[in-house]
């Protein structure tokens, strides 16, 4: 009997953390995952089948990587031309079911488009959670209402994205909410590697904070390090001296640097640099709290935060902000403050330095979660099920 083909579009945003949800049906279907030349991430660790497609933005790299990211981001924002995927419409001749990724994507648009020609069924993944984002700017409103009318179900990754499908007139019956997966043989509760935290210069007893990001505005790093100031100046926490660790690269790398040393709390700052995925663990394991301090902007909130779902997989208890999917996210697996607050950061992450019982209480909670909700088996048969339901109708 023959497989139902699926082609898996993401463009330039191919990467490997996404596909894991697909990766175990490769046995149960004929999947190709579609990205382009020159992906913005490493996908060299995907086990599917890759198609690679030419695409715009490639032309600026003669130019050099730096400057080819910095041109096609400010291009992105308006024309979106970079994600026209060139030929993309007569490779997808013949497939079964086309999976494309949110409203206003072009290469969504060219799945749009195929799927009118070939009477292919069109599923898309819903990550935005702002409504009418993508409508925003005049050349771009039309692509998301062709996406949305021609699209069979929408698979939001949250709540949040579901709400804001609805807000936007997708009917709740087309609307199936499935997470994004999380290794959870890979990403698992181990002991801390004691050469890893000597190297970080981590003193037994010492509470461990970890950040994992991008050093940007919107993760709000400035004000974990502003509690950071306010636990080491408070006198029941001081003397334990905790230590955050802060994990990524980005544009406020320098400025958060300057602002250690502006606040005097060099010596209990670590700023690791830019971790390989294999690294991640060993992290996890060294830390006792994981925060991520994200605060919404006009045309971002946190989409989900693969990072908080991969600490909790770890049994790491989770300090995170009421921002964007985040809530839909940690549930009731860590303590969640308002946005852009040091002063509630501060005393949620006191709460947990100081009731080593509670931080126990919260690592079941978060492994139990991860469990139970970001499985990745039970959500691979989740979106197989959806496969299977188009292709029968």
């Amino acid at each position: 009997m023959k497989k139902i083909s699926i082609a898996l579009i993401r463009g330039c945003f191919l990467n490997p953390w996404e596909m894991m949800r697909y990766e175990p049906l490769k046995e149960q279907f004929d999947i190709t995952a579609m990205g382009t030349h020159r992906p913005l991430f490493d996908i060299s660790g995907i086990g599917l089948d890759i198609k690679k497609f030419h695409w715009p933005g490639e032309l600026f790299y003669v130019l050099g990587r730096s400057p080819a990211v910095l041109i096609n981001k400010g291009l992105y924002k308006y024309l979106r031309y970079n994600q026209w995927m060139l030929g993309l419409e007569r490779a997808l001749a013949g497939f079964d079911v086309i999976h494309s990724a949110d409203t206003h994507h072009l290469f969504s648009l060219q799945a749009a488009r195929a799927k009118k020609k070939s009477g292919a069924k069109l599923v898309l993944t819903v990550w935005e959670n702002i409504p009418f984002l993508g409508e925003k700017y005049g050349v771009l409103r039309h692509i998301s209402r062709e996406v949305i009318d021609n699209t069979d179900v929408f698979l939001p990754v949250t709540d949040k994205s579901k709400e804001m499908l609805l807000i936007e007139g997708v009917p709740e019956e087309k609307i199936v909410v499935i997470p994004q997966p999380v290794d959870l043989q890979k990403f698992k509760p181990q002991l801390k590697n004691k050469n890893l935290l000597a190297k970080l210069g981590c003193a037994k007893g010492q509470p461990v904070i970890l950040f994992i990001g991008r050093l940007h505005k919107t993760k709000g790093v400035e004000f974990l390090l502003f509690a950071l100031k306010r636990l080491l100046q408070d006198e029941s926490v001081g003397d334990l001296s905790p230590k955050v660790l802060i994990a990524g690269t980005g544009t406020r790398e320098t400025s958060l640097k300057k602002l250690t040393e502006k606040l005097r709390i060099t010596q209990n700052v670590v700023m690791c640099g830019g971790l390989q995925h294999e690294e991640l663990v060993e992290y996890y394991a060294a830390a006792d709290i994981f925060v991520l301090p994200s605060i919404p902007a006009e045309e971002w909130q946190e989409q989900f935060g693969m990072v908080l779902v991969e600490a909790m997989a770890c049994g790491k208890p989770i300090v995170s902000t009421l921002s964007g999917s985040i809530p839909d996210v940690v549930g009731d697996a860590g303590l969640l403050v308002q946005p852009a607050d040091f002063y509630s950061l501060y005393l949620a992450l006191k709460q947990l330095i100081l009731n080593p019982e509670l931080i126990s209480q919260y690592r079941h909670k978060a492994r139990e979660r991860a469990e139970s909700v970001f499985n990745q088996t039970k959500i691979a048969e989740e979106t197989a099920g959806i496969y299977r339901s188009l292709v029968k109708k």
